[in-house]
């Protein structure tokens, strides 16, 4: 592989490689497609599931100056998922809160926001800054 910032090759085990979809559009479209769950969730989380995240005193004391806010939980194992040519495989996954469980655990409730392929361990600032900054960008 030829690398377009220093014009040197590199061999494909050299090479690190980082993914990131459109965070607003994963976020949206998985909202979307809950939208009915999600709000009956909200309107009686006690009922259903009384020790889920939406009943816990952190979460309630969150600013809530909207009353349709989303809460992210944002995921990125510890280990590889898979490993493809002496690569492994990190996917950096979110779910909505305000989806319950188990429908938030689904593979169709789980969005994936990027991926890092490489023969080390991820750099964590470099994995995660421009995820964050895309979900800053939404406020």
């Amino acid at each position: 592989v030829e690398c377009s910032m220093n014009n040197r090759r590199r061999s494909f085990r050299n090479v690190s490689e980082l993914v990131l979809c459109d965070v607003k559009k994963e976020i949206s479209s998985t909202a979307k497609r809950y939208v009915n769950l999600i709000q009956e969730y909200q309107n009686q989380p006690r009922m259903v599931l009384p020790g889920d995240v939406l009943n816990g005193q952190i979460y309630r004391n969150l600013p809530s100056n909207k009353s349709n806010k989303l809460t992210l939980m944002l995921h990125a194992d510890g280990a590889p998922v898979t490993k493809v040519g002496g690569k492994s495989l990190w996917p950096i996954q979110c779910t909505l809160v305000e989806i319950p469980p188990p429908m938030r655990d689904r593979a169709d409730a789980t969005m994936i926001l990027g991926a890092w392929l490489g023969g080390t361990h991820p750099n964590r600032d470099l994995l995660w800054c421009y995820i964050v900054q895309q979900i800053h960008d939404l406020f």
